[in-house]
């Protein structure tokens, strides 16, 4: 009775905790969906919280979906640049400078994997500066304007003084080609004066330009070393190169000082190599046209959409043009970066909220806060968030292509790779990140051909009255097979509209073993997938109108794990259920739609067979799903309401149902629903058209938006939108530590008073030895385990630090910790307790301070340790996510493992 009891309260506390952790799980995923919009990283932080509570809980998986989405074409955070907000963000070549408070930081590599970061210490958030163009040299001036520094970003702590004997000076700018460095001076009688220097003969370069009027803006030098762009009779709009009404651009001659005014409403752009202007091009467009200064050079033409004015879309550094593209989904801002020297334009899905609305004055918001570095021709976006800076990969959409009449846009591969789109006379395959042709196949008319894209390219072309089916490599279009499909005895013409002709179906979820089932011409056929040849004699389906149904409007899903089974609509809106190698209608299911009766006429049942082939999903005409078993043609399960589902989409790679339906107030609603219970699993939320999932279900293809050629590849799985955060986070998941990727909780400890040489448990709660054991990390390698053991003192073993004694780096954390989001522990000393060999026991000084919630584990003395049994956690070499072993004490009380362990 007494062990019955036991048993039901563990139940009852087992039970409880799930119940608690549900709860936990959809308040931090209420949170997190709260915080998104203010603070993505805080949003997406919340999320994964909310997942690892309970990954099962629908609303978490919402959230950390919407947090993966919302995170644009983000591909790196920079964490931790400053404790304050970024303000301004300065950049040149593949180096940026962050200004915040109390010092700004150095980036360098921004584009590359692991950008660096130095606090420029001598340097406040008041002092100007100036970044050369190729990024390599630094110039300030203090708040109090009383001298110009100059340092080698090589070395930034080398700090040079530039000579003035001025009262005051201001303004420090480079000229295009970082030769020259330019700044004002104000001598003690108020006259404002330019000065010139030549950074290669560091020499003050003399000019004769006279003192200049108090109203001048700013001024910049020009790749002609006898011209300078100076502008007046305005405003200062810090960060922007601003042009206004009672402003004026003029460029003067160094050496006489005479004048040239320029056009109204010209932008210096370039650093001064070039001039800006913008002419309204109708439909909320404008046309940038950039003007060499001092060069033959033809200026460039380029698009922009916005209907501001073009200054306002500068950045600050004046090399790019930043407009919105509004093809910005319901949590990302998307916006088309122009490089001003060629005009290259590349897209880029920023977070929500760096870009205020179309319609508004002010163009983008925060813009001194965005801007663009990366070598040329593979520019990254940088964008200040809080006290990180947020990076963004760029990419390069497709232009619409309209042919006879139709508006063909790209298909993404399964990898993401490349984009596949029809051109004049064919198809054409690009990077998907840069949009580079990659190859080009002739021959393949958009109103006559059919495609599939894959991981290959699959053609079918019309040959006569019948089909031929043709399987490409991407991205080289290298032919692998190509056949003709079975036709019958009196064959249609064929046609690739539905209802208008002959029309084939194939299903290419076939795997490459089995065989491929088609429908053309009304002839179901099983066939070998890379010859064409029939495996049995191919079935001629109906008579009459029937057999014309098969022709015209060929709809059919091949069984996954049956060979040879596919199910297809039959005339009278039945799912039917063949085995195409036998010719034999096993069974069908019977549906609400008539395809040739009634207003509804033509409308398809929508249906889905889970990846066993066991159960099939259906949705009803009154928007319902209905599930059935296969093998029974039975109806199992409740009946689902699915008010805003337009169809099924198939099944995620988690076994997960995707119901397709609308998003308000835009946009695409991915339902996904369990089948273990038959509830929902989690919504994803995105902007355009559901084409498909790719064929190892792990995301959804969405098509193109209203404004660009755009095809996106949208995770479908938790693993999936987790790693999408966690390639953003600065906190990667492997080698080093991370929030994303926690081990699986241990199992749970309990006292183990059945056996008499058992040593109690020390630690009953789980939850204690977590917050107490830490991973240890020798050359960003796994090495060991260990165990706090005081205030900031970590007991290991030797032997787990014998690579660090050849100088590899040591760090830890806390693996066990669902909530342990701080950054890797660093090793201030190394104490070794006694000289007792390569096992004998080490402390740890850490030089970082705890995270709130860890403590030491309570500890018990046990005077007869030897030959009892143990279990315990650890990280042997390489196991990041651990081992549970057990064995027995030695007489030496080391750890002696058992041959079988857990």
């Amino acid at each position: 009775m007494a062990a019955s009891l036991a048993v039901l309260a563990v139940e009852r506390r087992q039970t409880l905790a799930g119940h608690l952790a549900t709860a936990n799980a959809g308040a931090l995923a209420r949170e997190s969906q709260t915080r998104t919009p203010t603070d993505v990283v805080l949003g997406a932080q919340l999320a994964l919280a909310a997942w690892r509570a309970d990954p099962d809980q629908p609303q978490a998986r919402t959230a950390l979906a919407a947090a993966a989405g919302s995170l644009g074409t983000a591909d790196a955070e920079l964490a931790n640049v400053s404790p304050e907000p970024v303000t301004a963000l300065a950049a040149a070549g593949d180096t940026a400078v962050a200004v915040a408070a109390p010092h700004p930081v150095l980036i360098t590599a921004v584009s590359g994997p692991e950008p660096g970061r130095t606090e420029l210490t001598d340097l406040g958030p008041d002092h100007q500066l100036a970044i050369s163009p190729d990024g390599r040299q630094l110039a300030d001036v203090p708040p109090d304007f009383s001298a110009v520094h100059i340092r080698d970003l090589d070395a930034p702590a080398q700090v040079r003084t530039l000579p003035s004997a001025a009262a005051q000076v201001g303004g420090p700018r480079f000229s295009p080609g970082g030769e020259r460095l330019m700044w004002l001076e104000v001598d003690a009688a108020g006259v404002l004066s330019l000065v010139v220097w030549d950074l290669r003969s560091n020499a003050r370069v003399p000019h004769g330009l006279g003192p200049f009027a108090p109203d001048l803006e700013a001024a910049w030098l020009t790749p002609d070393p006898n011209l300078l762009l100076v502008r007046d009779h305005g405003p200062t709009d810090p960060g922007i190169t601003t042009t206004t009404e009672n402003s004026r651009l003029t460029l003067r001659s160094l050496a006489d000082g005479s004048v040239q005014e320029l056009p109204a409403g010209s932008s210096v752009v370039r650093g001064g190599a070039a001039v800006a202007s913008c002419t309204p091009a109708g439909n909320d467009e404008l046309e940038l046209t950039v003007a060499p200064v001092g060069s033959s050079e033809a200026p460039v033409h380029t698009g922009l959409r916005s209907s501001t004015n073009c200054n306002r879309l500068l950045t600050a550094g004046g090399d790019f043009a930043i407009s919105q593209s509004d093809s910005g989904d319901l949590r990302r801002d998307a916006v088309r970066v122009v490089d001003l020297r060629d005009g290259t334009a590349h897209d880029v899905d920023l977070v929500q909220g760096m870009v205020e609305d179309h319609p508004a004055t002010s163009g983008l918001t925060a813009m001194a806060s965005i801007n663009v570095a990366g070598p040329p021709g593979e520019p990254v976006v940088l964008a200040a968030h809080h006290g990180a800076v947020l990076r963004f990969a760029t990419r390069h959409d497709l232009d619409d292509t309209e042919i006879n009449g139709l508006v063909l846009r790209s298909t993404v591969s399964d990898d993401g790779r490349y984009l596949v789109s029809h051109v004049d006379d064919g198809v054409a395959v690009h990077d998907a990140g840069s949009g580079a042709l990659l190859a080009q196949l002739p021959g393949v008319a958009p109103d006559t051909s059919l495609l599939s894209v894959g991981s290959g390219l699959v053609v079918a072309r019309p040959e006569q009255a019948s089909w031929t089916l043709t399987r490409y490599e991407l991205p080289s279009l290298r032919t692998i097979t190509s056949y003709r499909l079975p036709t019958s005895a009196d064959p249609l013409p064929t046609s690739p509209q539905p209802f208008m002709g002959q029309l084939v179906a194939v299903d290419q979820n076939t795997p490459p073993d089995g065989p491929l089932v088609s429908l053309s011409d009304g002839v179901l056929s099983a066939l070998d997938p890379q010859t064409g040849q029939l495996l049995a004699p191919g079935t001629t389906l109906g008579t009459g109108r029937e057999r014309l149904w098969y022709q015209i409007a060929p709809n059919m899903i091949a069984r996954p794990a049956h060979d040879g089974h596919a199910v297809l609509v039959g005339p009278d809106g039945g799912l039917q259920l063949w085995d195409a190698t036998s010719g034999v209608l096993l069974r069908t299911i019977p549906t609400g739609y008539r395809p040739l009766e009634g207003l509804d006429r033509w409308v398809m049942p929508s249906f889905a067979i889970e990846p066993t082939g066991r159960q099939m999903a259906v949705l009803t005409p009154e928007r319902t799903i209905e599930f059935w078993d296969l093998d029974t043609g039975a109806r199992i399960g409740p009946v689902l309401p699915a008010p805003n589902a337009q169809r099924l989409g198939g099944f995620a790679a988690d076994g997960h149902l995707v119901v397709v339906g609308t998003a308000q107030p835009y946009g695409t609603e991915l339902r996904l629903v369990d089948l273990d219970g038959y509830r929902e699993a989690g919504v994803v939320l995105r902007e355009g058209n559901f084409d498909s999932l790719t064929l190892d279900g792990t995301a959804a293809k969405l098509g193109s938006t209203l404004y660009t050629n755009r095809s996106d590849l949208v995770p479908l799985t938790a693993a999936g939108w987790r790693d999408r955060i966690c390639s953003v986070l600065d906190r990667p998941c492997a080698p080093r530590s991370s929030p994303c990727c926690r081990p699986a909780p241990a199992p749970p400890l309990r006292a183990r008073r059945d056996r008499e040489d058992a040593v109690t448990a020390t630690v009953r709660d789980p939850q204690l030895l977590a917050a107490g054991m830490l991973r240890v990390w020798v050359g960003g390698e796994v090495a060991g385990a260990a165990f706090l053991v005081g205030p900031g003192l970590v007991a290991t073993a030797a032997s787990v630090l014998a690579d660090a004694d050849a100088g590899a780096t040591v760090w830890l954390d806390f693996p066990l910790l669902r909530d342990a989001d701080d950054a890797p522990l660093r090793v201030a000393a190394r104490v070794e307790i006694r000289p007792a060999g390569p096992d004998g026991p080490v402390l740890l000084r850490l030089a970082d301070a705890l995270p709130w919630d860890v403590r030491m584990p309570p500890l018990r003395r046990v005077d007869r340790a030897a030959d009892r049994t143990f279990m315990v956690l650890g990280f042997p070499e390489g196991l990041t996510d651990g081992l549970w072993s057990t064995g027995r004490i030695g007489p030496d009380r080391q750890l002696h493992r058992a041959p079988a362990n857990r």
